[in-house]
């Protein structure tokens, strides 16, 4: 027999898991959650398949060094501004797992990660698909939905705007906007990264 402090205890964890769908809902979206992944495997090596944090060059690179012939998840697919397609992986890269997107066929090229993508998800083309959060402190950005994953360098200002990509367990993959100097001014550059739900503020 449950005990009344039981009772209460699985109706707050309810609550919890139920709160980003409760928050999408609000904002009139629809939650796009990780489901699984298909196994792929590199044609060529990892550099040579520009690995970015973002699905696109206007996201920032990331640091993956994997030969030809690595075994990869593929987690979702996304299409940039120019046609090229990309995939979410997650390799492991020494004693730590990462996630990054790479190239998997450039418009009219070859295909440069050989996997079946008939059951793999494609991601929404536009942010405004998404919805908008901002994060209760600082928090740094890591490489993939837990602590075992590495930080990206990138911290997510407590009142800076973000958008939520996806969400995998009790974490979201967010889209934020930065910028960089160059000769030119200011550049906007964009960067992506998980952090736990319960951090943002919707």
């Amino acid at each position: 027999m449950m005990t009344k402090r039981t009772v209460r205890l699985m109706a707050l964890l309810l609550v919890l898991a139920l709160l980003p769908a409760a928050a999408l809902a609000a904002q009139g979206g629809e939650e796009f959650r990780l489901h699984g992944y298909v196994n792929g495997t590199l044609r060529f090596e990892s550099s040579y398949l520009e690995p970015h944090e973002g699905p696109g060059y206007k996201y920032y690179r990331v640091s993956l060094n994997l030969p030809s012939g690595t075994k990869v998840k593929v987690l979702t697919q996304a299409m940039d501004e120019s046609g090229n397609r990309w995939v979410m992986v997650e390799a492991t890269e020494g004693r730590r797992a990462k996630r990054a997107y790479l190239l998997q066929k450039e418009r009219g090229g070859q295909t440069l990660i050989d996997c079946d993508l008939s059951s793999v998800p494609m991601e929404a083309a536009e942010m405004e698909s998404s919805w908008q959060c901002r994060c209760y402190d600082d928090y740094a950005l890591r490489y993939g939905p837990g602590k075992e994953y590495g930080t990206t360098g990138f911290v997510m200002d407590y009142d800076e705007n973000a958008w939520v990509v996806l969400t995998n367990g009790g974490w979201a993959l967010v889209e934020c906007t930065d910028a960089y100097d160059d000769d030119a001014g200011d550049i906007p550059y964009f960067t992506r990264g998980w952090t736990e739900f319960g951090n943002l503020i919707y």
